[in-house]
């Protein structure tokens, strides 16, 4: 349920731990793929499951526009019978998204569509508390961990 990661508020209930992970969020958006599979749990407006990224940023939507596709909506609510049910494209970049998603084929008798995480295919070099002990904020922290990282 990685999706509510990326639209869920901050709040005062939060743990200390939960209000660090979603300050750091953006960071981290980029490292966390979605494998598309029945289309059933990723969210097209926000999850990270083409090569865009975050739809409604790449569109520059304001809040109260969603181009008559509920803001929660998954792939498989778009979908029927092999057709993409969203309006005509208005703009170069929407004209992109409706090529990219004629690439993608939804299959309900797979298993549910899951994240990668990037880093499956790095190795992470140690880091001690030398390294770590200068973080200042959590973006410094995360950049810092994500330069650890090294493609093997």
């Amino acid at each position: 349920i990685i999706s509510n990661f990326w639209t869920i508020k901050e709040k005062q209930s939060h743990s200390f731990a939960i209000k660090k992970l979603l300050r750091v969020r953006d960071l981290a958006y980029p490292w966390i793929k979605i494998k598309i599979r029945d289309g059933r749990s990723t969210r097209f407006w926000t999850d990270n499951w083409s090569s865009f990224g975050n739809i409604r940023e790449l569109l520059r939507l304001p809040s109260s526009s969603a181009l008559g596709i509920r803001p929660t909506s998954t792939l498989h609510d778009i979908h029927r019978n092999g057709v993409w049910l969203i309006p005509a494209p208005r703009s170069d970049v929407q004209v992109e998204i409706h090529a990219f998603l004629t690439t993608i084929t939804l299959n309900i008798d797979e298993d549910s569509d899951h994240a990668q995480n990037l880093s499956e295919s790095l190795r992470c070099t140690t880091l001690g508390l030398k390294e770590t002990a200068g973080f200042t904020d959590d973006a410094t922290a995360l950049r810092t961990l994500s330069r650890s990282w090294r493609r093997q």
